[in-house]
């Protein structure tokens, strides 16, 4: 058995040993900033000779070495002995658990004050308006945990990507600048829908008084449609655009193993088609949505095709798992978009209805 060295020290290239988080190394010499962050497309799965595979109890990383006199592929780390492919897919069964969740979050307070009749908590304050105020405690938090589970953010990547800034800092910074525009709007969006209840019920209760003062019903409109339902939808949903494009952009070079265990391919197909629902939901309901949604998955779908076409992993299964999830997404969103529009042409949801729809 080939002994392990702390990769916290400089050490030579040595073809036997590859780390079990899918990557290899391939420089001549590999330093403490780099290492083990170096993404190639081979897995332990890959290799095809006899490997044994063990770690120290404390250390982050498990290599994995060759050994002619091994009869099997194993893992031995602190004691036990489990599968290369176990460790895959519960790693895997994880990134698709929380994909499922963050893009079920998303829907669910995206859809449900909309289909929903929520009573009014006071006569100036909706329950929807309670029910949306949670949305980012439970969103930015789980998109948060996707691009956590990149391995530019595991492992730093490029320790001076941009300047004397990591590839993890970079990525984490263009997320926090989407998550905040995502705040923002979810902010305006909160307050604009809130605060037009008590004009919308003052302008209800005095018609007269509407009517001679034309100004009350420009507040109402200038609450509910430029500030709710265009500036606040927008801001909301180019926010959720921008961190889903900072995860895309850190799992840009990343490669997975063959999706394997049914369930995880099951909950992974899963969390697409519910992603693929809001994207169409959101472009159905917004104003003007159909002509921005149909333009935003064609592009983004289109980028990302064009990335897994030229890494020759376009019709893998997971090899490159949260690219692909965005991409069918954007495939299953176009579907809905385009039956909607050969059924209703290119109104909303509110305009459709209205036409009694």
């Amino acid at each position: 058995m080939t002994s392990i060295h702390s990769h916290k020290k400089n050490r030579s290239h040595d073809s036997s040993v590859i780390p079990l988080n899918m990557t290899a190394i391939s420089a001549p010499a590999v330093t403490e900033d780099i290492f083990p962050y170096n993404n190639t497309t081979r897995s332990p799965m890959d290799v095809t000779a006899p490997m044994d595979v063990t770690a120290r109890p404390n250390e982050s990383t498990v290599y994995i070495f060759r050994n002619a006199t091994s009869e099997s592929e194993h893992i031995r780390h602190a004691g036990s002995v489990i599968s290369a492919f176990a460790v895959d897919d519960t790693i895997q069964f994880r990134l698709a658990l929380v994909m499922f969740f963050t893009v079920f979050s998303m829907l669910i307070f995206t859809v449900v004050p909309v289909v929903v009749k929520f009573s009014f908590i006071t006569p100036w304050f909706g329950g929807d308006t309670l029910y949306r105020l949670f949305d980012p405690l439970f969103t930015l938090p789980l998109n948060w945990f996707v691009l956590a589970q990149a391995e530019v953010i595991v492992y730093g990547g490029n320790p001076r990507f941009w300047g004397n800034l990591s590839e993890r800092t970079v990525c984490s910074l263009i997320f926090f600048i989407g998550a905040a525009i995502y705040v923002q709007g979810h902010g305006i969006h909160l307050s604009a829908a809130m605060f037009k209840h008590p004009i919308e019920l003052f302008n209800e209760a005095n018609p007269d008084l509407v009517a001679a003062n034309p100004v009350f019903t420009s507040i109402y409109l200038n609450m509910e449609d430029l500030w709710e339902h265009k500036i606040g939808h927008y801001m909301y949903a180019f926010g959720g655009a921008w961190m889903t494009w900072s995860v895309c952009f850190a799992y840009r070079t990343q490669v997975h193993p063959r999706i394997e265990g049914m369930g995880t391919l099951a909950l992974w197909i899963t969390g697409i088609f519910v992603y693929g629902l809001l994207l169409a939901g959101v472009a159905i309901e917004f104003p003007y949505g159909l002509y921005v949604g149909l333009v935003y998955v064609c592009v983004f779908g289109t980028a990302l095709g064009i990335a897994l076409v030229r890494r020759g992993i376009f019709w893998s299964r997971g090899r490159a798992m949260v690219l692909q999830f965005y991409f069918i997404s954007c495939f299953v969103a176009l579907i809905v978009i385009v039956i909607w529009i050969a059924r209703f042409g290119f109104q909303n949801r509110k305009e459709a209805i209205g036409n009694g729809i």
